[in-house]
């Protein structure tokens, strides 16, 4: 049984181009290892309400000429409800 053979692994540069002896920290290139709370919580609420994000810019463009605070606007004068939009959503 043939042994397997251990992949060099890349030695780390220093600033001014020349290699030494340490070897480069593995798993941590391109990882976010320290997630603050902010960053955390704006991907939850992408997350959770990205279809009615979609739907809400598909609605501002259909009914609104892509006026994206006229359904806001209607709503908070009184001029329009939620279900009067939902009702003009296309099939």
């Amino acid at each position: 049984m043939a042994a397997k053979s251990q992949p060099n692994i890349p030695k780390a540069k220093s600033l001014d181009g020349v290699t030494n002896d340490r070897t480069a920290s593995q798993g941590q290139w391109g990882r976010a290892w320290e997630v603050d709370w902010f960053s955390l919580a704006s991907v939850i609420f992408l997350l959770l309400f990205a279809p009615f994000i979609v739907y809400y810019f598909i609605m501002a463009c259909d009914q609104y000429s892509c006026a994206l605070t006229g359904p806001v606007v209607d709503i908070v004068t009184g001029h329009a409800r939620l279900s009067d939009i939902w009702a003009k959503t296309p099939p």
